[in-house]
């Protein structure tokens, strides 16, 4: 720069300096009479040169500026970096919803818990908004955002109260009703495949507590059900040389909307009233399942066993005079809105009939803490102890195997008909696989197949 006939070293590190210089250089021209002009004209070189000086030195000690920044010069068309300036909540369990607060954040960003990537639902300037992922760890969090990385200076922390770990427990042959593997068992059909029987497991058939036990998939009685959902006996998938029962669902029938789906019913006799219903039984998700986390819509009707309390009075009237209605207990799986958001677990207890109550909640409960164990063989042990919303228990426990117990519920709560304890468990479904259309067809629309194995069923006296 030439100030008064003096040349001055400037360095320039890119347009916009260049530009504060210049004006700097012709106002100080334009006072010292460097540029032939008025004193008039020298006045409005006081002025630029009051202001351009005054943008130059604002610029180079905005530490938001690429000046101060540790990016390079190229990098100044991307704007100032984001930063984060807290989170909320600061723990939670896995599918948690978290909302990062900070500056400069544009779309598209990541993030990630402790390095592990989480699943963005918005973004704002100021915010974005996340869930805590499968497998996350306490740590900090890091966001990207136009290509450069801040990371939290504060921990997220992961909550895993909720797990609850139990002793095994051992099970004597005299402390259950039945127990059977698939060892013996055959499937087989009629003639268009449109009903399967299951055959074997005669002595739990033939129980005086039980009316029946079944195959039941709701197809159409002039279709092939295998073209839907189906059961067949298998090999293991982990180890070859034991034979488990493979369920399968593929599509909805179309003579039967909304209802396919694989399951075995157990049905008990009129009277039967148990103080407790308490079974378990081993099973395996294959590998296809977690593909569905990748659908972008919630997932709310995904089933894995039910328990029914139907009225079966033909009067349609209870003996104090009330409607005769009745509820089922589901323990299912539910993921929330967005792609590669996990599949978590919930019980439900609802209401069913009459139909101005169907599906209103009597109680229900999630556990987004414990992982889906894909891949993997675990037991499912399911406590019911009937009574009221006071003294009403249902309980889950999940064990991997070779792994120790997780109590996935412990509850206490209505596991009757609400205000008619009269009203006996009618049938319960272990093994189901129940799911609504649209996400089989998802699954179908990229070759993957929706498929659970079973084994070790026990029924438990108490």
């Amino acid at each position: 720069m030439i100030i008064h006939g003096k040349t001055v070293a400037v360095t320039i590190t890119n347009d916009l300096h260049l530009f504060f210089y210049e004006m700097v250089e012709l106002s100080l021209q334009i006072i010292y009479g460097a540029i032939k002009t008025t004193t008039y004209m020298k006045k409005i070189g006081i002025f630029l040169l009051l202001l351009s000086t005054l943008s130059l030195f604002n610029y180079c000690t905005d530490p938001a500026s690429e000046l101060n920044s540790s990016t390079s010069a190229n990098a100044r068309v991307k704007g100032a970096p984001p930063s984060i300036a807290g989170f909320s909540p600061t723990s939670g369990l896995i599918g948690a919803s978290v909302v990062i607060t900070g500056k400069n954040f544009v779309a598209p960003v990541t993030v990630a818990f402790n390095g592990t990537a989480a699943v963005v639902s918005n973004v704002t300037a100021n915010t974005i908004t996340t869930s805590v992922p499968n497998g996350a760890t306490s740590g900090p969090i890091t966001v990207t955002s136009k290509g450069r990385n801040v990371t939290s200076t504060t921990d997220f922390t992961m909550t895993t109260n909720a797990v609850i770990v139990v002793p095994p427990t051992t099970t004597t042959t005299g402390e259950v009703y039945f127990q059977g593997n698939m060892d013996n068992v055959t499937i087989t059909s009629n003639s268009n495949n449109s009903n399967l029987y299951f055959n074997g497991w005669d002595a739990l058939k033939t129980h005086p507590y039980i009316r029946e036990f079944y195959l039941d998939n709701i197809t159409s009685s002039n279709t092939n059900s295998n073209q839907f959902a189906y059961q067949k006996i298998v090999a293991d998938p982990v180890n070859p040389n034991i034979k488990v029962m493979n369920a399968v669902v593929v599509d909805d029938d179309p003579n039967e909307g909304g209802t396919t789906r694989a399951q075995v019913t157990m049905g008990f006799k009129d009277g039967v009233d148990l103080p407790v219903y308490h079974t378990s039984h081993r099973m395996y998700m294959g590998p296809d399942v977690k593909f569905i986390e990748t659908y972008s819509s919630s997932i709310t009707w995904f089933v894995l066993s039910e328990i029914w309390a139907e009225d079966g009075i033909a009067s349609g009237i209870f003996p104090n005079g009330d409607v005769a209605g009745s509820a089922r207990w589901g323990f299912t799986l539910k993921k929330e809105a967005g792609s590669g958001q996990p599949l978590f677990w919930r019980i439900r207890a609802e209401y069913m009939q009459p139909e101005v109550l169907a599906y209103n909640n009597i109680w229900t409960y999630e556990n987004r803490t414990v992982p889906i164990p894909y891949g993997k063989w675990f037991t499912l042990d399911i406590y019911m102890k009937r009574g009221d919303s006071s003294n009403g228990k249902y309980k889950i426990t999940m064990t991997i195997d070779g792994e120790q117990p997780i109590v996935l519920f412990d509850v206490t709560g209505s596991t009757i008909y609400p205000g008619h304890p009269e009203l006996q468990l009618s049938a319960w479904q272990n093994f189901k696989l129940y799911l609504d259309d649209a996400y089989l067809d998802y699954m179908r629309s990229n070759n993957k197949r929706l498929d659970v194995y079973y084994n070790d069923f026990k029924w438990y006296k108490n």
